[in-house]
């Protein structure tokens, strides 16, 4: 597709790779093999949002049909974290270890962005994850929105993280803001 941005099309995605770079048509061909029934199972089982996939499988997450507040994503991510979603602990470690964003000193920054067009309303950006740091474990989550894609943009997302986080000295203070990939 012409809008397609360079880092979807410069190389051949696999999960963590499209987990970097939001490469939706990896996404959307992960969930038609998942199918409905599954799909269905897994946001129900997590708890996820107001659980639901509506009629289009592969675009539930972007089309509106889930929707999903910061503290129930916040909620999520714990139970995540701490492996209270009912997968394996092989299957958590191996997203935990894609999530990883930034290191910095003894900090770890792992996070996962994402965007929806606002479907006639306002456009919003969404970073979440957590900071660790030696035993202690930070979960955020940073929500902004704007009118267009452009007024979200993923690298100022993480420079306004990397702000809040150093100023809540969760983070070295200019962390999270200089790695934002495409």
């Amino acid at each position: 597709e012409p809008w397609w941005p360079a880092s979807w099309t410069d190389r051949e995605h696999d999960l963590s790779s499209a987990f970097s770079h939001s490469f939706v048509p990896y996404y959307r061909s992960l969930a038609t093999r998942i199918g409905a029934d599954t799909m269905g199972r897994y946001v129900r089982q997590f708890r996820y949002g107001n659980e639901q996939t509506g009629p289009n499988l592969d675009s539930f997450w972007l089309d509106g049909a889930i929707t999903i507040s910061a503290d129930e994503q916040v909620r999520f991510l714990r139970d995540f974290y701490f492996e209270k979603l009912g997968v394996s602990s092989r299957s958590t470690r191996i997203v935990k270890e894609i999530l990883i964003h930034e290191r910095s000193g003894d900090y770890v920054l792992s996070a996962k962005t994402g965007t929806c067009d606002g479907l006639g309303q306002d456009t919003i950006g969404w970073v979440v994850g957590y900071v660790e740091r030696g035993e202690d474990t930070h979960f955020y989550v940073l929500n902004v929105s704007g009118r267009t894609l452009g007024d979200v943009d993923r690298a100022w997302r993480f420079e306004i993280l990397g702000k809040m986080l150093g100023e809540l000295r969760l983070w070295p203070a200019s962390g999270a803001a200089d790695t934002a990939p495409e």
